[in-house]
C-alpha cells in the first residue's frame, strides 16, 4: 500500500484524487452510513488526507486486519501512473 501511495504522489492527477475520494467516501458510506462522510471529509481535503482518516476509523472500529482489507479494496484497480496498476 505504501508504494502505491508513493507511486500516486509522484505523478499524482487529479482524476486518480478524485477516483481515491469517490472510493474511501464509498467505503465510508458503506460502513458507517453516509453522516460519517460528512464527519470526516473536510472541505478541500486532499485525498491522501481522507486516506488517513479513513484509515484511523476503520482501523479503530474494524481491528487492523478489517482496515487493511478495506484499503487494499479501495487501491485495487487503480491506475496509478501510465501504464501501471496497483496491485
Amino acid at each position: 500500500m505504501l508504494s502505491a501511495i508513493a507511486a500516486w504522489q509522484g505523478s499524482q492527477t487529479s482524476v486518480a484524487a478524485s477516483e481515491l475520494k469517490a472510493r474511501l467516501r464509498w467505503q465510508i458510506e458503506t460502513y458507517f452510513g453516509s453522516p460519517a462522510v460528512r464527519v470526516v471529509e473536510c472541505p478541500g481535503m486532499r485525498a491522501e488526507e481522507l486516506l488517513g482518516k479513513a484509515s484511523q476509523i476503520l482501523e479503530v472500529f474494524l481491528g487492523p486486519a478489517a482496515a487493511e482489507a478495506v484499503s487494499d479494496d479501495v487501491f485495487r484497480g487503480m491506475d496509478w501512473v501510465a501504464g501501471e496498476t496497483c496491485r
